[in-house]
């Protein structure tokens, strides 16, 4: 199920902003490095992750990164859609560093679902994963 919620992340950032309709501060190309860092450091949270203490010792630093990515993906929602050149220039830039990021954290996320105590490490990043219904 992770999986396929996963595979549909990239997807979802780039509709997301297409059907946005309020604008907002922070610009599309800020919204979308934020997202990919986080992603990035929750991968490298996961990668620390080898037995069930170290389960524990980084719960809170990936719960505080789920929260980062959700705020940022909820700062999206403020944006005004991209016009049509800026959204395919975005897609183009961006898509590549997701598809990096998003294949790092399912091999990350598999190989924690085998650590003792991964699983209940793993239930923090359910709200990332969640589909958002406008």
């Amino acid at each position: 199920m992770v999986f396929r919620i996963l595979a549909a992340l990239p997807a979802f950032v780039v509709v997301s902003f297409a059907l946005t309709q309020e604008a907002g501060p922070p610009k599309y190309e800020d919204v979308l490095v934020k997202m990919v860092e986080t992603l990035g450091q929750m991968t490298k949270t996961l990668e620390l992750i080898v037995d069930e203490e170290t389960a524990k010792t980084s719960q809170p630093a990936l719960k505080g990164q789920a929260e980062t990515f959700v705020a940022t993906r909820k700062q999206s929602e403020n944006l005004a859609p991209p016009s049509i050149e800026e959204r395919e220039r975005l897609a183009k830039g961006f898509r590549p560093q997701f598809e990096k990021s998003r294949k790092e954290l399912i091999g990350q996320i598999a190989r924690v679902q085998r650590v003792p105590g991964g699983n209940a490490v793993l239930q923090d990043l359910r709200s990332v994963f969640e589909k958002t219904v406008p």
